[in-house]
């Protein structure tokens, strides 16, 4: 039991990495071949939506790489992952959202919303560990929490192309645009 522990929190520290280091390549991906397909599933902006999809992706893609490293021995890993996965945009958007509100100077500076979004990233990492640890089993919600999932990409595609002009939320302070950038 002690060696199954051990080897998930090896491989979870090192999907916290993974899940950074796909982040700094997906925040990249649109703008290095600008194209649709491409923005149904990578920031096209800087806006906070299209920030919090820059999460999405990477940690969908990490937590499957996981599953099939270590999935076998925890019931809850993929419903810890799929909430975890969920909830870390919306829990980006309102930490960033409180920052601006507490700080707006801050809010303003160019990192702060990856600082965020990591720290939210680490905070969803140390949860998805205790949903795993623990001895309820929840993975009878794993369909339910794959279906979120699917809402949350579409809602992601939808306002990709079709983004209202909520300026908080989908405007560009770099680009000075809602959207698409060509």
């Amino acid at each position: 039991m002690e060696s199954k522990k051990k080897l998930y929190i090896g491989v979870h520290i090192a999907g916290f990495f993974l899940a950074a280091f796909f982040i700094y390549v997906a925040n990249n991906v649109y703008h290095s071949h600008p194209n649709k397909f491409l923005a149904m599933f990578f920031p096209i902006n800087y806006s906070l939506w299209e920030q919090a999809k820059l999460y999405f992706l990477p940690t969908t893609l990490v937590a499957l790489i996981e599953f099939l490293i270590i999935g076998k021995y925890y019931k809850n890993f993929m419903v810890a992952h799929n909430i975890m996965t969920f909830f870390i945009p919306l829990i980006m958007i309102g930490t960033y959202s409180l920052v601006a509100l507490l700080f707006p100077k801050l809010a303003e500076l160019t990192y702060t919303g990856m600082v965020t979004g990591m720290v939210v990233l680490l905070i969803g990492w140390v949860l998805t560990y205790i949903i795993c640890s623990s001895r309820k089993r929840l993975f009878v919600y794993t369909r339910k929490s794959i279906l979120l999932l699917v809402i949350l990409q579409i809602l992601f595609i939808i306002f990709t192309f079709v983004q209202p002009k909520w300026e908080y939320l989908f405007f560009c302070p770099v680009y000075k645009l809602y959207g698409l950038p060509f």
